[in-house]
């Protein structure tokens, strides 16, 4: 066998186990979300009612976004939070602004006199994690609500996500829904990401492991904050890195069914950026905490782990497909060739028409639309292993940290009436 047949078998067996795993996750979680249809909804609690009888009141939420150059975006966040349902006298949002040269700091000025629950913090240091730090200094709340300022929250989020802390439940993560998923094919693409998450996050949630925490859709209690000292780190996923510490500190995130619409970058260049950033900071978050397996159960480490080396294993992905067009000019015959290009082409069609058949089943008549976008999902894999690869070699020769923000356009698919100025 040649170097490249043995590298072929390698890489195959790496990539194999690691569908594996995701495969557990995709069918355990899509599994579940069926079953909780069937019977008539999701099990999360909606009536606060349902609050621990030991609980005098509701907790006090501080609602913490970081800002810097969001005019496009702050002012829908805003009233997206205003519309919130929960007691006003209980909630506060603070706007931490960082070094910001548009007006998003006179947008939220000019709300705040209208309304005195909004705060306006500036940073001192410039950073996201600096950013969320100052506004937890001055935060009341006993619970902390983290948003990115592009998103907008459903009405109820609070309504399902306190009783669940209330009752116990420390570290609560939604999920997203495409706000501008009619913009570009990039947006288009990425209501399958926010799909497979969803229902990643629901089989995690089965198997009792970690559901990541996301910074613009998590909700924790100050007590579990405060078991890590120092808050948010000033790095390229702050919050990443943050439900690692959080996890060794015994506190495992969990899926609330509770929903925020976010922007997702319409352009390519855009999201090349965006992902390098993130995976270089997966990466970063895996090195920092190669000793997790001291402080949690070997299943909840290997799920972190694994998670955190995604980026790893999509560069190993398009090796593969590298290696493979490598082996083409040394198969023995025309027939092999045939027959190589006939099982390359035919496991990728069976892995669409599985895909195609999981949406279906788990999302139902609604998916149609979903289906029909699924053979782009190759295009926009092949842009997240390219991103991937990027991020590897970055972290490989020590290139400097860019945290590049993410940018916003401010625009909202005509579909998405709940969230219509």
């Amino acid at each position: 066998m040649t170097l490249v047949g043995y590298l072929m078998v390698v890489i195959g067996g790496l990539l194999a186990l690691y569908s594996l795993y995701w495969g557990i996750l995709l069918v355990t979680g899509g599994a579940s979300i069926r079953r909780m249809k069937s019977a008539g909804g999701l099990k999360t609690r909606t009536d606060l009612q349902s609050m621990n009888p030991s609980a005098k009141e509701l907790p006090f939420v501080s609602v913490v976004v970081a800002a810097k150059n969001e005019g496009k975006v702050i002012g829908r966040l805003i009233r997206s939070l205003q519309r919130l349902r929960y007691d006003g006298n209980r909630i506060e949002f603070i706007i931490s602004e960082s070094g910001s040269s548009d007006n998003t700091s006179e947008i939220v000025r000019r709300y705040a006199k209208s309304d005195p629950r909004i705060k306006l913090v500036t940073s001192e240091k410039p950073g996201k994690g600096n950013a969320l730090n100052a506004a937890i200094k001055i935060a009341r709340g006993d619970v902390f609500f983290f948003l990115d300022a592009d998103c907008v929250p459903e009405a109820d989020y609070l309504m399902k996500a306190i009783p669940e802390i209330v009752n116990g439940n420390d570290l609560l993560v939604g999920y997203y829904r495409t706000i501008n998923s009619g913009q570009s094919i990039w947006t288009k693409l990425a209501t399958f990401e926010d799909f497979l998450w969803r229902v990643m996050g629901a089989g995690k949630a089965r198997l009792n492991l970690s559901v990541p925490l996301s910074g613009p859709s998590t909700v924790m209690s100050r007590r579990a904050l405060e078991s890590v000292h120092g808050g948010f780190k000033n790095i390229l996923t702050e919050d990443i890195e943050l439900w690692v510490r959080l996890l060794k500190a015994g506190y495992a995130g969990r899926y609330v069914d509770a929903y925020v619409w976010m922007e997702a970058p319409a352009r390519l260049e855009v999201l090349l950026r965006q992902r390098i950033r993130w995976y270089r900071g997966y990466l970063e978050t895996a090195l920092m905490h190669l000793d997790i397996w001291k402080y949690t159960s070997p299943s909840r480490a290997l799920d972190a782990m694994l998670m955190l080396s995604t980026p790893f294993f999509a560069m190993l992905s398009l090796l593969s497909y590298g290696l493979s067009l490598l082996s083409i000019p040394v198969l023995p015959s025309n027939l092999a060739v045939i027959l190589f290009a006939g099982w390359f082409i035919g496991s990728n069609i069976i892995g669409l028409f599985l895909l195609n058949l999981g949406i279906i089943m788990i999302v139902g008549q609604e998916g149609a639309s979903m289906a029909r976008m699924s053979p782009l999902v190759y295009l926009y894999t092949a842009v997240l292993s390219l991103s991937s690869s990027i991020a590897i070699l970055n972290l490989a020769f020590s290139r400097p940290r860019r945290w590049i923000k993410t940018e916003r356009t401010g625009y909202v698919d005509p579909a998405v009436l709940e969230v219509r100025s």
